[in-house]
């Protein structure tokens, strides 16, 4: 794995950028680097330092966007998103045409992300991707589809969850997570950490190419998942 040696697995500690974990691991003034992509890394350095840390921003992944075309709205009955990646990267175009329907997100962020993206009739989970198929599946009927905008890399639990209620899903994957070229002074700003911030199993991977050996830093994952 990375390295990791403590890990933020519940959901709500990823959405704070794993703040409350930090105030369990460190004290005020303790350096903290953050791995994850623009443009979410400014806001969670931002918090960072709002509550005393430095804040050493160095992305290990980039979130870019995957073309769709050829898609038809009529084909589905409602939308689902389990994260605002789904919404920030998606064709204008694409979003356009899909305004006048439902949409379920899996949390208050990324409802928040649907609104700012034009949709109005929005419902949110406030859960993991369990709570949201059952949400779907309480406002659908048995063999409505529905679409779901996503990563390229992604878990297989909400699909499989939403045809085991009996709901088909269309998949169209909007973004992609890609590995970027670390700075050359990444394995130095690592080590001179005293806690690091893993988003992805990308940068994970990432980690392990740099090399963290010897460093005494606590790597909070955000997942048992990216932290194996």
């Amino acid at each position: 794995g990375c390295g990791c040696n403590r890990s933020a697995s519940s959901r709500g500690c990823a959405q704070k950028g794993g703040l409350c974990i930090l105030r369990e691991l460190v004290l005020t003034g303790m350096r903290v680097v953050v791995t994850r992509p623009q443009p979410q890394a400014v806001a969670t350095a931002s918090r960072l330092r709002e509550h005393g840390f430095e804040a050493i921003i160095l992305p290990l992944t980039a979130i870019v966007a995957m073309p769709t075309t050829g898609f038809e709205p009529s084909a589905v009955s409602c939308i689902a998103v389990t994260s605002g990646n789904a919404l920030r990267h998606a064709n204008a175009d694409l979003l356009q045409r899909l305004h006048h329907l439902p949409l379920f997100a899996v949390g208050n962020r990324t409802a928040d992300e649907a609104r700012k993206a034009g949709f109005s009739k929005v419902l949110s989970a406030i859960g993991d991707a369990g709570a949201l198929a059952s949400l779907v599946a309480e406002h659908t009927g048995a063999g409505d589809r529905v679409l779901y905008l996503c990563g390229a890399t992604r878990r297989s639990e909400f699909e499989s969850a939403l045809a085991h209620l009996g709901r088909s899903v269309l998949a169209i994957e909007t973004y992609a997570t890609q590995m970027v070229v670390p700075e050359p002074d990444a394995a130095a700003v690592l080590k001179s950490a005293d806690v690091v911030l893993v988003y992805a199993q990308s940068a994970a991977l990432a980690l392990n190419e740099i090399g963290v050996s010897g460093s005494s830093a606590a790597f909070v994952c955000i997942s048992e998942r990216v932290g194996q």
